[in-house]
């Protein structure tokens, strides 16, 4: 996998006080395809998404921030993500995701 975003809030400069609006969770899973996400929640303490099907694979992940921060202060997610194909959990791993953004 290329990269894991996650959308929570919209930036809305030139305003007042260029604020940050909160926004429903969306995102995306980028590997040779773009799965964007069917479903994701986001709490302080969890994260789970489930990908749309691409030729009848998709993505779940369930995991839980750590903010044990790296070498350049960036935290963790670490959980569990399994590739299903039509429906039927194919792989699955425990993987990290490096937690940055702005």
């Amino acid at each position: 996998f290329d990269y894991l975003e996650i959308v929570t809030h919209d930036y809305l400069p030139n305003t007042e006080s260029d604020i940050w609006i909160p926004i429903p969770p969306k995102g995306s899973l980028q590997s040779k395809r773009n799965y964007k996400f069917t479903a994701v929640s986001v709490s302080p303490d969890f994260v789970t998404f489930e990908t749309e099907s691409i030729k009848g694979v998709r993505y779940r992940f369930s995991g839980k921030y750590h903010n044990d921060p790296d070498d350049e202060g960036f935290g963790t997610i670490r959980g569990t993500l399994m590739k299903l194909e039509n429906g039927k959990v194919i792989a699955d791993m425990d993987v990290s995701f490096i937690q940055g953004g702005c």
